[in-house]
């Protein structure tokens, strides 16, 4: 038995195998008793990791089927350390006669070749990244840190798997991320990888914002090459996704993709990538219900996802900023006061019950709290966004969510002019991150239908004006 890497003329099914790994080892629980065992662990075309394992048991099965266990042993090809954690049996058979077991499993992660971490790798290193949920794109290259990275598309993938993605909530490998690097020849594996790691995550997040769809890598394949260019695996990385995917809108098409891509990475990275926006804005929880409210199919959940979107957001800014309160804590202070002494005449006057009187004090500090649409108002400012073409004003989308908060559902009679809003919400959403990395090129509005110059229709001519001085 030998390790296999599947190419595509021979999938034709979710089910068959990208690449599988053969090899005998020991399965262990977390009492750390342990049983020898042959394996087959396999990644299939949705990213899932499942395997076959058989193992002779001498003594009696202690162990409930449900209990997670690690597996961890060599590969019959070329020798190399596999080890398996999160596994779960899914089916087992055991032959009374012989105590062997049969079994199924399912595998959170695989690691090849772990202890290679701590090598120092002298030759050109090659990076293949498999990523579910990427929908086709045309010669996507981006420059990084590190070399050139690049979207490539297994052969045939959007025919071979068109109804599957287009009808069904799964996860399919599309894409694979490529790059090399020439290693400085001190640096260890482990540090390169996680250099590399960190880039990948962030352009996952750009190409995830262009598509409105969750990109995640589920393996990663590291090789090192050698003076004869020929590559040697040095580690592997299999994760099963966590996300699902569904027939969402985008801000580009094939033939765009490149200019869209590339134009939102590099305003990215000189932001500072996701971490920098993180800190200033909530970036990356931001874009995470941003991308919920595209992939789901109910109302409800994506207009109250694309709140959450606008809040993180806002108080992100404003918590940043210290503006979340109208004023300054002492001036506060004395307004309360005043208002306070005020109201308990008032109050008394009328007879208020003082469990009820205690009750409107406690609650004068809420008026320090800028409003939902005040916050709104103050975010577009800051980024200087035009939103004047759209009829959505921020109390029309108050008023639904409030609909759906305080009812669970929103008005039925008015459906249309609610998904409507939900439209122009969106297309307001999408200007903010696009104003948020400095986007300055054209972009496609799903919920509008045209095509946009994101500079020269979505930010305010003054702040055109002041860029150009």
């Amino acid at each position: 038995m030998s390790s296999t890497h599947k190419t595509m003329k021979d999938i034709n099914s979710v089910d068959d195998p990208l690449f599988e790994y053969f090899g005998t080892g020991s399965i262990i629980f977390n009492s750390n008793i342990k049983y020898c065992a042959e394996f087959k662990i396999r990644m299939l075309m949705n990213g899932t990791i499942i395997g076959d394992l058989q193992f002779t048991v001498r003594e009696l099965f202690t162990h409930s089927w449900s209990e997670h266990f690690i597996l961890v042993g060599k590969i019959n090809e070329n020798n190399l350390t596999l080890i398996a954690s999160g596994c779960h049996f899914t089916k087992t058979h055991e032959d009374s006669s012989t105590n062997i077991i049969d079994s199924t499993i399912k595998v959170r992660k695989v690691f090849v070749s772990p202890e290679r971490n701590l090598l120092v790798p002298k030759g050109k290193l090659s990076f293949g990244v498999g990523v579910v949920n990427v929908s086709e794109t045309f010669q996507v290259i981006v420059d990084t840190p590190m070399g050139k990275l690049q979207i490539a598309h297994f052969k045939d993938i959007f025919k071979k798997f068109e109804n599957l993605l287009r009808n069904f909530e799964t996860p399919i490998i599309t894409s694979v991320l490529e790059m090399e690097t020439v290693p400085n020849g001190s640096t260890k594996t482990k540090d390169i990888i996680d250099k590399f790691k960190d880039i990948v995550e962030n352009f996952l997040k750009i190409t995830s914002f262009a598509q409105l769809n969750n990109h995640e890598a589920v393996y990663f394949h590291i090789y090192e090459k050698d003076q004869n260019e020929q590559r040697h695996l040095l580690i592997s990385e299999l994760s099963s996704p966590s996300v699902t995917t569904t027939l969402t809108p985008q801000l580009t098409n094939v033939a765009h993709s490149s200019y869209f891509i590339n134009s939102a990475w590099n305003s990215f990275s000189k932001k500072g990538y996701s971490k920098e926006l993180e800190k200033n804005y909530g970036f990356n929880s931001a874009l995470y219900w941003l991308i919920e409210s595209a992939v789901n199919n109910f109302f409800e959940p994506k207009f109250i996802d694309a709140c959450t979107c606008l809040e993180t957001l806002m108080d992100r800014l404003h918590s940043k900023n210290h503006t979340e309160f109208i004023l300054d804590e002492n001036t506060f202070n004395d307004l309360r006061v005043e208002l306070k002494n005020r109201a308990s005449k008032w109050l008394n006057f009328r007879k208020v019950d003082p469990v009820d009187r205690k009750s409107i004090y406690e609650n004068l500090s809420i008026i320090q709290r800028r409003s939902f649409k005040d916050k709104a108002n103050l975010l577009t400012k800051h980024l200087n966004i035009n939103i004047s073409d759209l009829d959505t004003k921020f109390d029309d989308i108050v008023k639904i969510r409030n609909e759906i908060t305080h009812t669970g559902l929103p008005s039925i009679l008015d459906f249309n002019n609610q998904w409507r809003t939900y439209q122009d919400f969106m297309s307001i959403l999408v200007r903010m991150f696009l104003a948020i990395i400095d986007y300055d090129f054209d972009y496609f509005d799903p919920w509008q239908g045209k095509w946009i110059k994101f500079k020269e229709m979505c930010i305010n001519s003054q702040n055109q004006k002041e860029t150009k001085k």
